[in-house]
């Protein structure tokens, strides 16, 4: 009963203002040295509840304070510190599912508070792959390949990939910035294979605005697609409503022009 007064009361409370002390109960304190799944779910409640009762002004500051416990290494080895940190981030955010793809309107773009500096931006690439790190450390794969559903899977993925999806489709430049972030941290071993699979999600859903002309990215691509060909089949891309309809056009009608653009877009 007390649990249900908290998760209730405290994001009404503090709807309007917090500070640090505040964020680091919540964020760091109460999460330490936890691990029992019903404590997990109750402080999981408390964060949804904040990100959706908090004042804009408030859920900004929280942000910045994430942001900045991440340069300080605060979440270093917390791996349940940074899985609440990143449900915040996202359920915060506000935006679509990312299965919408909304690109040829400019008011659908995601204008996420954390995006809109180089440093914040680079903290919350960074917090994501701090958790993929810690997740793979946790729980290793005999083939060295994470077999997580929830990773390759078509609807529901984990919030740290959702953060890096959000933050590369704000714009092409923060697509590029998150590339940047996995491929320089590509040489750890024991995230290789994860990385590269964000790699091949980022590609599966912005094929159009994924430069290609890096060596490094095209060699994880084509590593990543070995690996994951099973699951990628499944992946929503911006493209397979177009490219089923042109084939479906070519077996009724096959006119040279359409070829070639059948052709053109394969390319991608």
């Amino acid at each position: 009963y007390f649990v249900r007064i908290v998760v209730k009361w405290v994001p009404i409370l503090t709807q309007f203002c917090g500070d640090d002390a505040l964020w680091e109960l919540i964020f760091i304190e109460i999460v330490s040295d936890r691990s029992d799944s019903v404590t997990c779910d109750t402080i999981m409640s408390l964060v949804c509840n904040c990100a959706m009762r908090w004042s804009n002004e408030h859920i900004n500051a929280c942000q910045s304070w994430i942001l900045s416990q991440q340069s300080k290494c605060s979440f270093a080895g917390s791996i349940q510190s940074l899985k609440v940190s990143l449900r915040f981030l996202v359920i915060s955010s506000e935006q679509k599912p990312i299965q919408c793809f909304d690109f040829g309107n400019d008011a659908n773009v995601p204008r996420l508070a954390y995006a809109q500096t180089q440093e914040s931006t680079i903290s919350a690439i960074r917090l994501a792959l701090d958790y993929l790190e810690i997740e793979n450390h946790t729980e290793p794969s005999n083939s060295g390949i994470p077999q997580t559903e929830t990773s390759t899977g078509r609807n529901i993925i984990p919030d740290w990939l959702i953060l890096l999806v959000l933050i590369s489709k704000a714009s092409t430049q923060h697509l590029e910035r998150t590339i940047d972030c996995v491929l320089e941290h590509s040489n750890k071993a024991s995230s290789l294979h994860s990385r590269y699979l964000v790699l091949l999600r980022l590609y599966t859903m912005f094929p159009l605005r994924m430069t290609l002309g890096e060596s490094r990215l095209r060699h994880a691509l084509l590593e990543a697609s070995y690996d994951y060909h099973r699951p990628w089949l499944e992946w929503r891309c911006p493209l397979d409503g177009q490219v089923s309809e042109m084939l479906c056009n070519i077996t009724t009608s096959p006119h040279q022009r359409l070829c070639q653009s059948t052709i053109d877009i394969a390319k991608h």
